[in-house]
């Protein structure tokens, strides 16, 4: 049985976290990935010692274990818990920033998603195009990505949010026809709703926020 390192799955995830950058967020974060990872290949090292145990080799198992618990997930103990800590500290300090107001941290993550919407618009396409190429590690690249710029926002100042309302608008003009059949061809009575329809509604919905 190979080790998650020698694995595609392994390329999924790398590709994922260079997508989602966690480093940037708080440190400790790539060193307690990465002994949790090495901490799994131990588990595959042990499961194939077990698999081929013979009396002769009766020390190989124990050797693999000990190894293991002594050493990656020994460090994952120290490294996870120091990222734990700089996870903490990061999420305290970035939500005095919005006054410790839950309100302006809400505002402040929709205006985020509307201002990045022609982002997101960009990583879907690039999605479709990988998916087509069946270049699947770029795909967990762009999700990787596509989270951190959800997650990744500061808090919003007037003429910020004006900015955010104006890329709003354009991405929502980037939408077809075809686009909506994709997204389900929402049905009405007169057989189902318009693109235009759908505009109006997400900018009442936005013109609502905005008031508020």
């Amino acid at each position: 049985m190979k080790p998650f390192t020698a694995s595609p799955y392994y390329d999924f995830f790398d590709s994922f976290l260079l997508g989602l950058k966690l480093e940037t967020f708080f440190k400790g974060s790539e060193a307690c990935i990465m002994d949790v990872v090495y901490g799994i290949d131990d588990f595959f090292y042990l499961k194939n010692n077990i698999s081929d145990f013979k009396w002769k080799s009766w020390e190989a198992p124990i050797m693999n274990l000990s190894k293991s618990l002594s050493g990656n997930w020994s460090s994952a103990l120290v490294d996870c818990a120091t990222m734990g800590t700089n996870a903490y500290s990061y999420a305290q300090t970035k939500y005095t920033q919005f006054g410790s107001n839950i309100g302006n941290f809400i505002m402040s993550f929709l205006f985020n998603l509307m201002g990045s919407a022609l982002k997101f618009k960009s990583i879907f396409d690039e999605i479709q195009a990988d998916i087509k190429n069946q270049n699947y590690a770029d795909i967990a690249n762009q999700y990787g990505r596509m989270i951190r710029i959800m997650l990744d926002f500061d808090p919003m100042e007037t003429a910020s949010m004006q900015k955010a309302s104006e890329n709003f608008d354009q991405f929502l003009e980037t939408f077809s026809e075809e686009d909506l059949l994709i997204l389900g061809q929402i049905n009405d009575e007169d057989g189902f709703k318009t693109i235009d329809a759908i505009r109006n509604k997400i900018k009442h919905f936005k013109d609502i926020l905005t008031l508020n």
